[in-house]
């Protein structure tokens, strides 16, 4: 069962937040009811959405990537573009991973928004 990632909220004035579930991921099960959370967003904040695979990338010496890798990696890319966002941090997990084989899949999401 793959572990359960939290998106990020980057906020344009330098806070950082994780967003939590509501529920199980739409459209598991078409009979389940969904609840819905909102959030406000102002021009320059960002949402990070990612797979398992990035914080369970492994080192040559079998060290794991983690949050705290990850999040570093978000504040180096922090008032970018969503595509510099991403290749900040794939860029940050395949240096790390330093050509150890991957374990699972590594995609990722940027949403900055522009107002």
């Amino acid at each position: 069962m793959p572990a359960i990632t939290h998106p990020y909220l980057l906020r344009a004035g330098g806070g950082r937040e994780t967003l939590k579930a509501t529920g199980i991921p739409f459209g598991i099960d078409s009979d389940r009811p969904y609840r819905i959370a909102e959030i406000s967003l102002v021009p320059g904040d960002a949402l990070f959405l990612f797979s398992d695979g990035i914080t369970e990338a492994f080192s040559p010496a079998g060290e794991i990537f983690g949050e705290p890798r990850l999040e570093r990696a978000l504040d180096g890319a922090r008032g970018r573009g969503a595509a510099e966002m991403v290749a900040e941090v794939i860029g940050a997990t395949d240096e790390f991973a330093a050509g150890a084989e991957q374990s699972d899949d590594i995609t990722c999401l940027a949403l900055v928004y522009r107002g």
